[in-house]
């Protein structure tokens, strides 16, 4: 054994000289295959220059951090290079340092141990079958960030297992590729020293094998839908993991579309799983069958199903299901065999029910519509049949205690073992094409209705029906109040009638008058048309202009002659405007009326006499008359039907006839949106007449002809102008209706009397 001096002395004469901070120059030829013997103290500093040397490595260090860092060495005999690399590695494991290649840098750099994951390299992947264990050995880093790819198991069951083997600032994790292609999806990265990096490797060698492999299998379901069969399995998976402690690897999910799950697992779990789905599918076998009840109402059956045939609390089917068919009347249940056999027995105790409990009477209250009028609906609804107390007099055999015996559609699924049986047959509420159906007499419409099942009266003080029938009938009857019972939308009907006239009248006339005497014999000659009176008599006579308007002109010679001119114009034009408005319900006509009465006599004869008396024989009706029916239609639009019918006076008739009466009418439907105005009427009356009164022969004159003229022209022209707004009123509080009353009343000067809210500042 050589002294210790000696072996400095040896391990000098053999190391290179690495300046301070400065890295040595890697050669690329292998190591060398030399042993060489060491023991006692060694610096740190020349232990890594005595492998640089003997490796053909650079390694670069600091050397001021490993001045009084020492490595005792133990005589152990020749050490070869690659137990050399160990011990250097090793002996800066020790003093929490490392070796490492960092990217784009030759050789290994001496770091922080640390430090080490954040600066070593990453290497390429490598498949862990491909990993040559018997290639000659070569140098590497102390510390690695070394990434394999697996084949079976997945990264993350592989990082879980090597917890054991990583030591303390390693770490193993699944990297996922941002852009993957084929096996990138399972690369495991492994970060810390060389010799931990070795037996994680060996470790993966073990686990990674195909009885570990990810298997995706489809396991169809007889009894149990997916998601039913997903929560039991999830739910027997913890419990299980739980009393052994080990986690079942592994995940159940609902395939779409179908009556199976999808179970992914490694292979060697299959079996375990497909044996808990099969626990959880282990049930009694659905079907669905359809009940008709003969006497009660299908909903109150429904009812009474629903509580007895699931089962217990402690243990409920949520599979069951009881679906009410309205057009039917019938009750459709999916249940297992045992639940189907309470339906049967609780249908054939309900069948069973004495015939007096079968007529229950019942009072409906009416609150939107009058009662006369809506037990007259249901009057014609049972005249056509359409309430029908027994199923059986529509022509079809029902049983409450089996299927309906009808042809049916079934259909079957083996993976979910439900039968559906949909029943082809016709409503027992509409009649068939070859039902019949007994009318009730007129005698039984008067008091109310009835038929074999059911009996209506109306009272009229409580606006209620009351209903005497079989349960069954009534729950149709109730059915249907509330579909007719409801409140209807009201509509502001706003119109302007507005009345335009306009009168252009002229008469121009000449009258003359002379006087001729010859001794006591006097001769007048006139022209006269009514526009003057004669005053005087004899030779004093002279025409006087009567009283009129416009202008008229007198040359007054009394005793000789006379003459009278007048001419007037009149013009005249006249405006009335009418603002109606009402609140009608939908579907229901209104009314504006603005007439005036013209009274006539009736002349009779009493019994000899020849004196006739005239007696009041009654009035005519002239003026505007106006009818409106809103009907609310789909879009918030109105259909309305609405008639105008406008008539006037004429001249008075002959002896004690009543005046003549023209009357201009228009009828027509038109739709309008909500809230527009529509112009439905424009009425005009247009009359131009001239008249002239003259002396034949002389008027024909030329010019001269005109004195011996009264001319007159009248024109007249009269339009009428209806205009409805139509707005649709929805609010159930009425508050639209106060809002839209507002103006007028504060125009009236009427206080409302409605409570005033003002806001008030609370501190």
């Amino acid at each position: 054994m050589l002294p210790l001096r000696s072996v400095i002395l040896i391990v000098g004469a053999l190391s290179c000289h690495v300046s301070q901070g400065s890295p040595a120059s890697v050669q690329p030829h292998t190591p060398s295959t030399q042993s060489i013997e060491l023991a006692g103290q060694l610096d740190l500093a020349r232990l890594l220059d005595l492998a640089a040397k003997q490796l053909n490595i650079s390694i670069d260090y600091d050397a001021a951090s490993m001045k009084q860092q020492t490595v005792t060495i133990r005589p152990t005999g020749s050490i070869d290079p690659r137990g050399l690399w160990a011990l250097t590695n090793r002996s800066l494991h020790q003093r929490q340092l490392t070796t490492v290649q960092i990217a784009d840098m030759p050789g290994v750099s001496v770091v922080k141990l640390e430090d080490a994951s954040k600066l070593a390299r990453i290497e390429e992947p490598v498949d862990l079958a491909a990993i040559d264990t018997s290639r000659p050995w070569t140098p590497t880093a102390g510390f690695r960030n070394f990434m394999v790819r697996l084949s079976f198991v997945s990264p993350k069951e592989a990082a879980e297992s090597l917890k054991s083997v990583i030591g303390r600032g390693g770490d193993a994790r699944a990297i996922a590729s941002i852009t993957p292609v084929a096996g990138d999806s399972q690369l495991l990265l492994i970060s810390d020293v060389a010799s931990r990096v070795d037996e994680a490797i060996a470790i993966l060698r073990r686990i990674d094998v195909a009885e570990r492999a990810t298997a995706i299998n489809e396991v169809q379901l007889t009894h149990v839908t997916p998601a039913q069969v997903v929560t039991t399995v999830t739910q027997l998976a913890a419990k299980r993991e739980l009393v052994s402690g080990e986690k079942l690897v592994g995940e159940v999910i609902a395939a779409p579309g179908n009556g199976s799950v999808l179970l992914i697992a490694p292979t060697r779990l299959v079996p375990i799983w497909k044996s808990l789905i099969a626990q959880a599918d282990d049930r009694d076998p659905v079907e669905t069958i359809a009940y008709t009840p003969r006497v009660f109402a299908v909903r109150d059956v429904a009812n009474l199903v629903q509580q007895i045939a699931p089962g217990t609390a402690a243990s409920p089917d949520d599979r069951f299901k009881a679906v009410v068919e309205e057009p039917t009347g019938t009750l459709l249940v999916t249940g297992t065999g045992a639940q189907h056999e309470r339906i049967r027995d609780l249908m054939e105790r309900l069948d069973s029910v004495p015939g007096e409990a079968r007529r229950p009477m019942r009072a409906f209250s009416v609150r939107n519509r009058p009662v006369d009028e809506l037990l007259e609906v249901l009057n014609r609804l049972i005249a056509a049949g359409a309430l029908n107390a027994d199923p059986a007099s529509t022509g079809t055999s029902v049983s409450g205690l089996s299927p309906i015996p009808l042809p049916v559609t079934t259909s079957t699924n083996p993976g979910l073992g439900v039968n559906i049986i949909s029943p082809v047959a016709s409503s027992p509420l509409l009649p068939g094409p070859q039902q019949s159906f007994a009318r009730p007499s007129p005698s039984m419409l008067a008091a109310g209705s009835q038929n074999a099942g059911l009996t209506l009266t109306a009272d009229q003080a409580t606006n209620t029906i009351i209903a005497i029938g079989e349960t069954r009938m009534l729950s149709q009857l109730e059915a249907l109040l509330r579909t007719l019972d409801v409140r209807q939308p009201q509509v502001v009907l706003e119109v302007i009638l507005v009345t335009l006239s306009e009168r252009d009248s002229i008469s121009i006339g000449v009258e003359l008058q002379k006087l001729i005497r010859d001794g006591n014999t006097a001769i007048s000659l006139s022209s006269l048309f009514g526009l003057s009176t004669v005053t005087g008599t004899g030779v004093t006579q002279a025409l006087s202009p009567a009283a009129a308007s416009g202008f008229t002109g007198a040359v007054v010679r009394p005793g000789d002659y006379s003459a009278i001119i007048r001419a007037l114009q009149s013009l005249g034009d006249g405006r009335t405007v009418s603002l109606p408005r009402v609140l009608v319900a939908n579907n229901q006509r209104t009314q504006f009326d603005s007439l005036a009465q013209e009274p006539y006599g009736v002349s009779f004869t009493q019994g000899n006499s020849n004196a006739t008396n005239v007696t009041f024989g009654g009035t005519l009706d002239a003026g505007t008359r106006l009818s409106i029916k809103p009907q609310i239609g789909e879009g918030d639009s109105l259909l309305l039907d609405y008639s105008i019918s406008v008539s006037s006076f004429g001249e008075q008739g002959s002896g004690n006839l009543p005046p003549s009466r023209q009357v201009t009418s228009v009828q027509s439907l038109a739709t309008v949106p909500d809230g527009h105005t529509v112009v439905v009427g424009g009425l005009e009356t247009s009359t131009d007449s001239r008249s002239t009164d003259q002396l034949p022969l002389i008027s024909d004159i030329p010019v001269l002809g005109e004195a011996f003229k009264n001319r007159s022209r009248n024109r007249t022209r009269s339009r009428f102008f209806v205009m409805i707004r139509a707005s649709i009123i929805r609010g159930q509080s009425f508050e639209t209706l106060r809002y839209l009353s507002e103006d007028a009343i504060r125009q009236a000067g009427i206080d409302d009397k409605w409570p005033k809210s003002t806001p008030q500042v609370i501190k």
